[in-house]
């Protein structure tokens, strides 16, 4: 009984040992494979999209709604080359529909932004006393962050002060 339990554990540790190398190989293959995508694509964190700071629904009378867009890529638009295409442009001209009223729009999201960064945002956006912020966080960041950031007492006057 001792011998085959021995000869168990053997095979397994040598079993296990194949299984461990395969598994390396494959992590170095998807590792170089991720440095060749990055050489060819480039790294599109830290860029901004088209620029889409203005007034939207200038043709409407009264005073303008302003407007904060915060986040990270999405909030600038990154891959759009027509500021019109933005996330911030169209949700800015669709407000500015809807209420009859024109929208003045200041994007200060970054590309790339964690949501921990967002309060850095938040003192960018502040000089314009925006009346709505939108912000757009991606699926990759934690709520925890955010929340954890709001019980804080600088956390909290941010986010009323927003």
């Amino acid at each position: 009984m001792a011998r085959a339990a021995r000869k168990i554990a053997t095979a397994a540790a040598f079993g296990g040992g194949g299984l461990t190398a395969l598994g390396a190989t494959a992590y170095g293959l998807l590792i170089a494979e991720g440095l060749l995508a990055r050489k060819a694509i480039g790294r599109p964190h830290g860029l901004d999209g088209p620029h889409s700071d203005g007034v939207y629904g200038a043709h409407f009378p009264g005073e303008p709604i302003r407007m904060a867009m915060l986040g990270d890529s999405t909030s600038v638009g990154l891959g759009m080359t027509d500021p019109a295409r933005t996330p911030a442009v169209l949700l800015a001209n669709g407000l500015a529909a809807v209420a009859d009223r024109p929208v003045e729009l200041k994007v200060v999201g970054k590309s790339g932004a964690p949501s921990a960064e967002l309060a850095e945002q938040v003192d960018a956006a502040l000089p314009m006393s925006p009346d709505l912020a939108v912000i757009f966080v991606g699926q990759r960041h934690h709520h925890a962050d955010v929340a954890r950031h709001s019980r804080t007492p600088s956390g909290q006057g941010r986010a009323a002060a927003a």
